[in-house]
């Protein structure tokens, strides 16, 4: 699945994948495109190159291409991934071009 807005920019979703654990232990997870993880049950640490975040119910967390991140949870918990790519009309990264903070 893709969209276009006004040719503007474009976001294509590679995949979709639920996760549901009684704990999860992700080391040194690294993917060529974002990572947006939205968590519906549970509580995360995660890590990457920059800090450590905690992450609760109703959270959103993205995680940028090409940069280790970690992911521990001690208790049950259910996690959305959504792996995209995001471009802006002239074929740059757009969340390149606009730092995520």
């Amino acid at each position: 699945m893709s969209a276009i807005v006004q040719s503007q920019f474009g976001i294509t979703v590679l995949d979709v994948i639920k996760f549901q654990y009684k704990t999860r232990l992700l080391f040194d997870d690294v993917q060529s495109c974002y990572t947006v993880a939205y968590i519906q049950k549970g509580e995360v640490t995660t890590t990457s190159s920059e800090r450590e975040y905690v992450a609760v119910a109703g959270d959103v967390m993205i995680h940028r291409p090409n940069d280790p991140f970690n992911v521990i949870s001690r208790r049950d918990g259910v996690h959305y991934l959504f792996n995209i790519q995001v471009s802006s009309g002239r074929g740059r990264r757009l969340l390149q071009a606009i730092p995520v903070r």
